[in-house]
């Protein structure tokens, strides 16, 4: 569950998402057929830092898509974007469901999150 993986995060320091993240994140709150889940995804969503998707991070992203693209490794504009945020603030772990995209970064560590 998210509350006991942010309870673990609280011991190591802030945590934060990508505007991108966030923007995932919402849509299933706003697609959801209960009332109360795009209150509780908002409110989950201010316990962490939210990184804007900048000029920096757009450079970043390029430049990782561009790699993977030349070894045939397309992983999707989004995930390339999100790790391009990343990189711009110097974040180095992840914490995904999609370990088989974030995995062909070079220089992310991928932590698993499983429902």
């Amino acid at each position: 569950m998210v509350i006991n993986i942010l309870a673990e995060l609280d011991k190591e320091g802030i945590h934060a998402v990508s505007s991108l993240v966030a923007h995932e994140f919402l849509v299933g709150g706003h697609g959801s057929k209960s009332k109360g889940e795009l209150k509780e995804r908002k409110e989950l969503l201010e316990q962490f830092i939210v990184f804007p998707f900048d000029e920096e991070a757009a450079n970043y992203s390029a430049e990782i898509e561009s790699s993977l693209r030349k070894k045939g490794q397309f992983i999707g504009v989004v995930d390339t974007m999100i790790a391009g945020t990343m990189k711009s603030h110097g974040i180095d772990t992840i914490l995904t469901r999609n370990k088989k995209h974030f995995d062909k970064i070079a220089g992310i560590t991928v932590l698993i999150w499983d429902k």
